[in-house]
């Protein structure tokens, strides 16, 4: 108003951002969030998204993207997504660098593995002792 007052209430994480960053803070912001997601979707082919190792990544892919879709109307700021972007960065970092070290992957129908993790084991069938029937 004419007293410099703010009448508007501003609530878009983008507008609270620019506001008090200017634009370097919200190219930041918006690159920190979404940059892995880009990374997890360039990363690993389609064909590969119902893989075991390769779904749980492009949820919490397309979760930060819709994630970042509400902050334009809503600053719900939680620190658990800049983890999950966190988190994702290192996976694709960690791939990366084991397609670096083995140059010839093996052909496969399914995703390739994720290096650093191992396929679980299937358990140990016990033995039980036969007990003789009489």
């Amino acid at each position: 108003d004419e007293r410099g007052r703010n009448l508007a209430v501003t609530d878009g994480l983008w507008v609270i951002t620019f506001g008090t960053r200017g634009l370097i803070g919200l190219v930041a912001l918006t690159a920190i969030v979404l940059l892995p997601a880009v990374l997890v979707f360039r990363g690993f082919p389609a064909r590969t998204w119902n893989s075991a190792a390769v779904a749980p990544a492009v949820a919490l892919s397309v979760i930060l993207v819709l994630y970042m879709i509400d902050n334009l109307f809503n600053a719900m700021v939680n620190p658990i997504f800049v983890l999950v972007a966190g988190s994702l960065a290192g996976l694709v970092q960690l791939r990366e660098s084991a397609s670096v070290a083995a140059p010839h992957p093996r052909p496969s129908a399914v995703a390739p593995p994720v290096a650093g993790l191992r396929p679980a084991r299937a358990p140990r069938e016990r033995r039980r002792p036969e007990v003789e029937q009489t």
